[in-house]
């Protein structure tokens, strides 16, 4: 089982461990942390959450999860995307671009472009069924119907693609 620091709404650490599924007070926060990968072209890799999931089943979904005790996020973002997909992020190049607040969790976001072809990535089945490359107005369309995410952090998301894709000229 994994154990987990519990977090204040600011994001400090309150000294409590608990283990994941454990009852956590409404003012403890678990911190994730999800990973916008993309490659030149800007298609994104998304995932598809395994049937053996309790939640979100089946779902198309981006590689992430919850950071572990004593572990700070980044570290947490190059563990989970090692694990899930089997894909070995350079942190380097990885950006965080925003911290977002839930009912129960403080999901920080990071983007990396890298070279990703989803053919070579290794899937951990009992999380991941399949990944696939879509364009990054379908990621954003995916957004707007997300039932799991709230609005602060779309606006984070859709900021960055968008201005990445202000920076290549594109505006498709």
């Amino acid at each position: 089982m994994e154990l987990l620091d519990i977090y204040d709404r600011d994001g400090k650490k309150k000294g409590i461990t608990v283990f994941r599924g454990e009852y956590i007070r409404p003012d403890d926060y678990i911190l994730v942390v999800h990973v916008y990968i993309y490659n030149e072209n800007r298609d994104f890799l998304i995932q598809r959450r395994s049937r053996k999931k309790k939640v979100n089943s089946g779902k198309w979904d981006i590689t992430g999860g919850a950071v572990q005790a004593g572990e700070d996020s980044r570290s947490a973002a190059l563990r989970e995307t090692k694990e899930e997909i089997g894909l070995e992020l350079d942190p380097d190049r990885m950006r965080f671009v925003g911290r977002s607040v839930s009912i129960k969790h403080l999901v920080d976001v990071y983007f990396v472009e890298t070279e990703v072809d989803p053919a070579n990535c290794c899937l951990q089945e009992e999380e991941v069924s399949e990944v696939k490359l879509i364009p990054p107005m379908k990621l954003l369309e995916a957004l707007k119907i997300s039932d799991f995410q709230d609005r602060s952090y779309a606006e984070i998301v859709k900021a960055e693609v968008l201005r990445l894709l202000a920076a290549e000229g594109t505006t498709e």
